[in-house]
This record gives C-alpha cells, structure tokens and sequence, in this order.
C-alpha cells in the first residue's frame, strides 16, 4: 500500500461528518482522522476512494478499456455490422450485398441466385415464341411451332436452311 500524503481540502464541519467520510473512502488512517487531514488516493485524488482512476476490469491505474462494442479488452469487430458500424443494422443479403436487396442476383422471378431467366420477348422462363409474328419467315415459324427445337435462349439445336420460293409455306 502507497505511503498516504496529506492533502489539504475542504474539511467537513462536524467529527461525525468526518468519521463518515473517513468510513465511505476507507482511506483515511485513524492518525488523518484524528488530526482531521485528507489523504491522497491511489489515484491522486484528495480524499478520494481509489476508484477514480480504475480501468473495465477494476484495476487502479490499469490499462484495460472498453472497446467500441463495450466489451472491455475487446477486439471492437463483435458488434460491428457488415459496414463496419458498431452495432449498425445492415446485413449481407442473398446476393453477398452488404446492405442488399437480393435484387442484384435475382432471377426474373425476383429468386436470388435462381435458375430462371427472361427470353428475348422479355417473358421470365419463356421459349422467346410469345413476341415472334409467326408469319413472317420459316425461322420465325419453326421457332412458333416446334419450339423444343431451340435452346432456352433461343439458339436452334439443328441446322436449317430456308428455301423459300415466295412464301413460308414451301419452309
């Protein structure tokens, strides 16, 4: 225990009053109460109860702190969201998006990460017939009317050339 140097401060008025005092710091020696002087605390406090000066763990003059998440002696990365702000709310979405709305994988029926995709007549999951004016050239109406021909996105599984004599009927 440090050596207690006396301090000078404002003095209770009352011995009783000092005697409380003296019994709330437990710092005091019964040679300061009896000569009615303060003492200086582990923290240089006149008259203090050594708790001024304490760090998260409660050791005088430590070095522990709390970190940004009030955790003491934390790392300060517990409480952080995926933005970096203590306690913030935003969270990875579905798409790896900090923040995210799942919009930015959606397939076009709004899945993230799903396996559908809109064909070129713009309809989700379709086989790209449903904008095709299926009168108009033999490719057009193969497509119209043997659709398991082509691919999803519209590329034809065979090789076909159009020998068109005036009209698509001769396709």
């Amino acid at each position: 225990m440090p050596i207690a140097r006396a301090c000078q401060m404002v003095q209770p008025r009352t011995m009783l009053a000092r005697f409380a005092t003296a019994m709330a710091s437990r710092v005091w020696t019964v040679k300061a109460l009896a000569m009615g002087t303060s003492v200086y605390d582990i923290c240089d406090v006149c008259d203090g109860d050594g708790m001024s000066c304490t760090d998260c763990k409660g050791v005088a003059a430590g070095s522990s702190k709390y970190d940004a998440c009030d955790i003491c002696d934390g790392d300060g990365i517990s409480c952080l969201d995926c933005s970096g702000r203590p306690f913030g709310i935003k969270k990875y979405d579905g798409c790896d998006v900090c923040g995210g709305d799942n919009s930015s994988c959606a397939d076009c029926a709004g899945v993230p990460n799903g396996p559908l995709e809109a064909d070129e007549c713009g309809v989700c999951n379709g086989d790209g017939t449903s904008c095709l004016d299926c009168s108009s050239n033999c490719f057009n109406l193969a497509k119209c009317y043997f659709p398991f021909l082509f691919e999803r996105g519209g590329r034809q599984k065979f090789t076909f050339t159009e020998q068109r004599g005036g009209s698509c009927k001769n396709c």
